[in-house]
């Protein structure tokens, strides 16, 4: 909720609300059970133990669209170490199989596209 909602918000008359169930922004919302509370520390580890392979296959796939781009020599190598790091982050189910499917599939066909132009 961005400041201006906020003062709307705070002006606006509070009939039959208790402070407990006022609007919120969603960050400072709380688990109502342990079970919940445990899939939060769940969702939190997991998260942070998937992240590499998350940050690693979005550099691969940048790194190679610039050298495409460039038409760099090595644009073809760099392909295919995306892939390979797009196909691991599916394993893993850090992105769904098939969006890693259609990004190799993307990025093979801009790599064919500039060997055709350049």
């Amino acid at each position: 909720m961005d400041a201006a909602a906020r003062r709307r918000y705070d002006r606006s008359p509070r009939v039959g609300r208790s402070d407990a169930t006022q609007v919120t922004d969603g960050e400072d919302e709380m688990a109502n059970s342990s079970a919940a509370l445990k899939r939060v520390r769940q969702n939190e580890r997991r998260a942070e133990r998937l992240r590499p392979y998350r940050t690693r296959a979005a550099r691969a796939v940048r790194d190679a669209r610039d050298a495409i781009e460039d038409g760099s020599p090595e644009a073809a190598e760099l392909v295919r170490a995306a892939q390979a790091a797009l196909d691991q982050a599916a394993r893993r189910n850090v992105i769904h199989a098939n969006a890693a499917a259609r990004r190799k599939s993307r990025l093979a066909q801009q790599l064919r596209r500039a060997a055709t132009a350049g």
